[in-house]
């Protein structure tokens, strides 16, 4: 099966490409391969450290699991409960509208002309808040799905506010050291961050293909909506702690891994930060990111005690062309 991982590389056009493979409780594969950092020519490696993008959304929405496990939070709690410095706040917004996007706050990535100038910046959290928390609801909560990174950054400030740890001392706390997850952290642009992979984009001309390096945004941002980094060695203790149901009780892990219902009975293939169907005729539970110079994409399949992870440092790769071709092979085999 190894072989066959490996022989896929080929499709890919991304610099890096990073792979894990869990099947039955082994690790298939855990490795990168091609460049971390082309101008400097150095290899990928399994310690190579990418940005996840939205996979961070699933970390984001465990932490807040654990919270209520600890008896800190309820879902039911209302936003205004947090945050009662915005009165206006629609008090039908629970915690649980956040996690599965159905709060009607707008995303701060869709407020073009109220986001770009803190998107190169490092823009506060009271900067960030001012660009979102005072627009209208797009809908009534609990009534439609609409993704929401601003719903992701309200739930990491939850984090913090609940607990009295920064988010990523809280991450670190619950779930990264304990499972010994020591080269996954906040993607800060500050910090000095072992291995860490350069982002590329490749542009299509009319006659070639280039390669660049990808536009600069601030890491600020993203925050619990995207901002975390790993590697294929952090990533594969994590996901074989998930398919062995190491991380949350399994009440709250069955409602992580279920469709949303919205208030007219119609149900959403949402769970709390994953997407939640079926693929190859079995359950599917994952999430994919992508953020300037970085695509991701992750799935498993617990009835077939499987997870696939891909993780490439080209923003216009595919990591799902790659996911899909290793779960059809090993769950049609």
């Amino acid at each position: 099966m190894e072989e066959f991982i490996k022989s896929l590389l080929s499709t890919v056009k991304a610099p890096a490409t990073g792979i894990v493979v869990i099947h039955n409780g082994h690790i298939v594969i855990n490795d990168a391969f091609g460049l971390a950092d082309v101008e400097n020519s150095v290899k990928a490696h399994p310690r190579s450290s990418f940005k996840l993008a939205s996979i961070t959304k699933h970390f984001t929405a465990f932490s807040i699991l654990r919270l209520v496990e600890y008896g800190k939070i309820k879902l039911s709690d209302p936003l205004l409960k947090y945050f009662p410095e915005y009165e206006s706040l629609n008090p039908r917004i629970k915690i649980e509208n956040l996690l599965n996007h159905t709060s009607g706050i707008p995303g701060y990535t869709e407020l073009t002309e109220l986001f770009s100038p803190y998107e190169k910046v490092e823009a506060t959290h009271e900067q960030m808040l001012t660009v979102f928390m005072g627009q209208p609801l797009l809908f009534e909560p609990g009534s439609r799905f609409e993704y929401s990174n601003s719903g992701y950054y309200l739930l990491g400030l939850i984090i913090e506010r609940a607990s009295g740890y920064t988010y990523e001392e809280y991450l670190k706390r619950e779930f990264f050291n304990p499972i010994g997850m020591h080269d996954t952290c906040y993607a800060s642009d500050k910090s000095i961050i072992p291995n860490r992979v350069r982002g590329y984009d490749t542009q299509q001309g009319a006659s070639n293909t280039s390669l660049q390096n990808c536009e600069y945004i601030s890491m600020n941002p993203p925050y619990a909506a995207g901002g975390l980094c790993s590697t294929t060695t952090d990533m594969a203790k994590w996901l074989s702690a998930l398919l062995a149901g190491r991380v949350l009780g399994s009440d709250l892990m069955l409602k992580a891994c279920s469709p949303t219902k919205l208030k007219n009975g119609l149900a959403v293939e949402y769970g709390y930060g994953l997407n939640v169907g079926t693929k190859h005729g079995v359950k599917a539970v994952g999430h994919d990111g992508g953020i300037p110079g970085f695509a991701s994409a992750f799935m498993m399949y617990p009835e077939s005690n499987t997870a696939i992870l891909v993780l490439v440092n080209d923003e216009r790769s595919d990591p799902w062309a790659i996911e899909d071709r290793i779960s059809s092979y090993i769950l049609r085999k």
